[in-house]
């Protein structure tokens, strides 16, 4: 029953704390699933079961005698053939340096675009402006420096999806929770 409490209770009286721990429980999920299938290759394992069982079943039909029903099994195995090598999101056909500077914008654009709050809040006139554009710019330049420096062999979930995920959740969480404690201070 408490179970039940505690999810109505959320459900109920949603707030940005809440709202934080929810996306951090999908978040720890989501990469642990992924990297469960990128370590033991389970998922790819039992799509290529499921092909090779495909195969062997079209077998008899690329005998035939007919040549409709022979010409629709070649098809079908090369459409299996053609799943089976298509890898997503292998390398985008990029090269290393084109990597590093894909994940230097993905890093950077964010806190570029939230520094325009900065300067947004200069022409309401926020005496404190300067300070979150230039926090926002100065993160937007070490969190692009630092992400030149991951490497670009690294699976594609990890460099594109995993790696700024943490770093933006990170960085925001650290950011409310500085912020929450500044509230409580000034109560």
């Amino acid at each position: 029953m408490q179970i039940l409490e505690f999810l109505e209770k959320t459900i109920s009286e949603l707030s940005a704390k809440r709202v934080a721990v929810i996306c951090a429980a999908l978040a720890v999920g989501i990469i642990g699933i992924v990297s469960y299938e990128l370590t033991t290759s389970t998922f790819r394992l039992d799509k290529y079961q499921k092909a090779a069982d495909l195969l062997s079943s079209l077998e008899p039909l690329l005998e035939s005698r007919n040549e409709t029903v022979r010409s629709s099994a070649q098809e079908m195995a090369a459409n299996v053939k053609s799943i089976l090598l298509n890898e997503p999101g292998e390398s985008f056909g990029l090269t290393s340096d084109q990597h590093r500077i894909a994940l230097v914008i993905l890093m950077s654009v964010p806190w570029i675009i939230l520094s325009f709050v900065g300067i947004i809040e200069k022409f309401k006139g926020d005496p404190d402006w300067a300070y979150g554009l230039v926090g926002c710019l100065f993160l937007a330049f070490l969190f692009g420096f630092a992400s030149y420096y991951v490497p670009s062999d690294l699976h594609w979930f990890y460099r594109y999806v995993a790696i700024p995920f943490v770093t933006y959740a990170v960085a925001l969480s650290l950011f409310y929770a500085v912020s929450d404690d500044d509230e409580k201070n000034n109560a």
